[in-house]
């Protein structure tokens, strides 16, 4: 199977867009974010690119400037929206020309591609994994250090930099690409653009098996995967919501024609209900089968009203393989402390132990059943008008 790191992370966010983007192959443009990071990553590289000529910050201003999304080609809430991206562009730019010159290190590539095959032990198959460095530097010390470029607001912990998929890839991709070369060491950096500072860390030779295995693991999730959408905050920067099962019902609003009796009103009717019913309130449960027979038949997971949304989840029922589970924590003398599977026990356990231990006994689960249940969520969102849809799916 060919892959990259932006589609398994794409999968590991969301296996619903995973399916529109990598198999379905639907194009939607890129949100304004986007646009803005790679013109960022150009400008940079074209900053870097012609080592040991420097171009003049004057020069890279300029680059910047000239490929700057022309009107309409991005949808920006207003002209202050836009202005305030295009300033924090060039702050960031001349904050970054400041502190990176003069310097030792040598370029040695900028936006580098590579191919690294990951062998599947248990199936026989080799994936081949693609992707693209933004900077590899030789110090003067032999060392390498691969540089990857941030531009968005969030600066994550160090141990999420440590345990960082993506970087793990990116070592692999430098060994595969020179797999002659003698590489004493390699430093891996994110440079965090927008607040100005760089964040560093290293992998062993045991992190990055561990890191093939877990592309092994991905991989083999997604090929029996039933791609459920998975809401959560990345939702609002999500060029497939329209089309989402999860979203789809809010943008139908104000297109198609309504019958009183479906979804609107037993909608209503059952937030009535759950201010003066328990669950197990019979015209509750009727409204459920009838919301859930409207879900079937539009192939929806979750519909809105005025007073909130309802979403249909699917629920997996967990048992862990007690003899995979004992292989793993014998050899650690930690099989006592869960020997009756306490769940609470385990789930303490499992906070002392080290992130590879964890990945395996997570990996012994095997689903016991599923079933379906409906959450309700009251309104926090005000549906967007028929002219805000209109301008939405334009993008």
């Amino acid at each position: 199977m060919k892959t990259s790191y932006s589609a398994l992370d794409t999968f590991r966010s969301c296996p619903q867009k995973y399916k529109f983007q990598e198999i379905d192959r639907i194009r939607v443009p890129k949100s304004k974010e986007a646009v803005f990071g790679t013109l960022v990553h150009s400008t940079l590289k074209f900053l870097h690119a012609k080592e040991p000529v420097i171009p003049s910050l004057e020069e890279t201003l300029a680059y910047y400037a000239e490929r700057w999304p022309e009107a309409g080609t991005v949808v920006w809430a207003d002209e202050r929206e836009e202005a305030a991206y295009r300033a924090d562009g060039e702050r960031m730019i001349r904050e970054y020309y400041a502190r990176a010159f003069p310097r030792s290190a040598r370029v040695v590539d900028v936006e580098t591609p590579f191919e690294v095959p990951i062998n599947d032990a248990a199936s026989g198959e080799t994936h081949l994994l693609k992707g693209k460095i933004d900077r590899i530097d030789r110090h003067e010390d032999g060392s390498f250090e691969i540089i990857d470029y941030k531009t968005g607001r969030r600066m994550p912990a160090q141990s999420s930099v440590d345990d960082d998929l993506q970087l793990s890839l990116y070592q692999l991709g430098l060994a595969e690409r020179w797999p002659n070369l003698e590489i004493p060491r390699v430093k891996l950096t994110l440079h965090f653009l927008r607040h100005g500072l760089a964040v560093s860390t290293s992998r062993t030779e045991a992190k990055i098996q561990e890191t093939k295995a877990e592309v092994v693991r991905l991989i083999s999730e997604i090929k029996k995967s039933d791609f459920r959408p998975m809401p959560g905050p990345l939702c609002d920067w999500c060029g497939y919501k329209p089309i989402c099962p999860m979203w789809r019902h809010l943008y139908e609003k104000g297109k198609v024609e309504m019958d009183p009796e479906t979804v609107r009103e037993k909608l209503k009717e059952f937030f009535a209900h759950k201010k003066t019913a328990a669950d197990s309130d019979a015209r509750l449960a009727g409204l459920r089968k009838e919301i859930e027979s409207y879900l079937d038949a539009k192939g929806l997971d979750r519909v809105f009203g005025d007073e909130g949304h309802i979403t249909r989840l699917k629920v997996n029922r967990s048992a862990y393989d007690l003899l995979k589970l004992r292989e793993i924590l014998e050899p650690l003398g930690k099989w006592e402390v869960v020997l009756a599977v306490d769940a609470a026990k385990l789930k303490q356990l499992m906070a002392e132990l080290p992130s590879p231990i964890r990945k395996k006994i997570e990996a012994t689960k095997i689903v016991k059943s599923e079933s379906t249940v409906i959450q309700a969520t009251r309104a926090k969102i005000k549906a967007p008008r028929h002219e805000d849809v209109d301008s939405k799916n334009s993008l």
